[in-house]
């Protein structure tokens, strides 16, 4: 069973998607980057968010990597909850998916110019 809301056989489509967290977790991000909470469908979709966005280019390219590094984030809580038994907050996981992408967009990506209060307001 999920091992967040318990009530669902533990698929990638269920955790990464459909579970309540998830959905949650998607429309908190989805605020953060200032459009509408996206329907998603499929694990697919989530890697596909940004073709769907109708976001310029750079920022949907800035949301080609926030949702990969979500997913990540997502899955590194489930694991922290399965093998260590530490519960999952949305807040901090957002958090922590704010944090990674905009380390990872300013080192890795082309927005060196990228401030800390950019990451804030997801202005890209």
């Amino acid at each position: 069973m999920c091992t967040f809301c318990g009530e669902v056989e533990e698929i990638v489509e269920h955790v990464m998607v459909s579970c309540g967290l998830a959905q949650y977790m998607w429309s908190v991000l989805a605020q953060w980057c200032k459009m509408p909470t996206p329907f998603l469908f499929s694990f697919r979709d989530v890697l596909e968010l940004h073709k769907f966005s109708r976001f310029e280019k750079e920022k949907a390219d800035v949301l080609h990597a926030v949702c990969p590094i979500a997913a990540w984030c997502l899955w590194k809580k489930r694991n922290a909850l399965v093998y260590k038994g530490i519960p999952t907050y949305v807040a901090g996981l957002v958090e922590e998916i704010k944090v990674l992408s905009f380390l990872w967009i300013k080192h890795r990506g082309r927005k060196r110019g990228l401030t800390w209060d950019d990451r804030r307001g997801f202005n890209v």
